[in-house]
């Protein structure tokens, strides 16, 4: 008697539209709800049965996916879409067109270090749309000779920077202070960075030795 009126309530819900609840039977409700299923588990579609969105399992992995070529959109409070994935794999957040592996129209803050695969080979990074840096480079060098200086006058000193070129901007940085010296310019070459030191005090420097020095070198 009791599987007769299931199915007639299952009937009932069927032909009418109503939304069915499913709740344990457990006065604590902690039971769980289980669907067991090989691959395909949940399958939510579209009234034309053109669009579906779902679950997927298999003995290794379970995936949250689009049972048809569409994207799969997120968002809360049933409001527009904040993120998609694209059929091509591109993941877009505050866009619904990715044309970008990740694509983002916001600020984005990242708590960390953002590394490349190495070399960006065929890659660059694109500054506000206008000026296009192919690659960063840290150069540090330690135990780098500061050359002695008579008063007002000024003096260049050469240090090898392995992978700069002739063409790079190049930021140093001296993990020391000088209260005589000043940084006039930094030039950079092949493999190389030239360094002149002006001493803008009256009294002479002396030779200052064991810098470590950083360099910074855009590409």
């Amino acid at each position: 008697m009791k599987k007769l009126t299931f199915l007639a309530v299952f009937i009932s819900t069927f032909a009418f539209g109503q939304s069915v609840t499913i709740m344990p039977a457990n006065v604590n409700n902690n039971e769980i709800l289980e669907l067991k299923k090989s691959t395909i588990g949940i399958n939510h579609r579209s009234e034309d049965n053109l669009v579906g969105i779902g679950t997927h399992v298999d003995n290794l992995s379970a995936w949250l996916q689009t049972h048809t070529n569409h994207p799969l959109r997120f968002t809360t409070n049933a409001g527009s879409t904040q993120m998609i994935l694209a059929t091509n794999g591109n993941l877009g957040i505050g866009n619904i067109t990715p044309t970008q592996k990740l694509h983002v129209d916001g600020n984005a803050t990242v708590s960390g270090t953002t590394e490349s695969d190495g070399v960006l080979t065929g890659n660059s990074l694109s500054i506000g749309g206008g000026n296009t840096i192919n690659k960063f480079l840290k150069v540090y060098l330690t135990g780098q000779t500061i050359p002695g200086l008579s008063g007002n006058f000024c003096g260049s000193v050469t240090y090898n920077v392995t992978g700069v070129g002739a063409d790079d901007t190049v930021i140093m940085n001296i993990e020391s202070s000088f209260s005589t010296l000043h940084v006039a310019s930094v030039i950079p070459q092949e493999n190389a960075v030239q360094v002149k030191y002006c001493n803008i005090s009256n009294s002479p420097a002396s030779v200052s030795s064991g810098n470590n020095i950083r360099f910074t070198i855009i590409k």
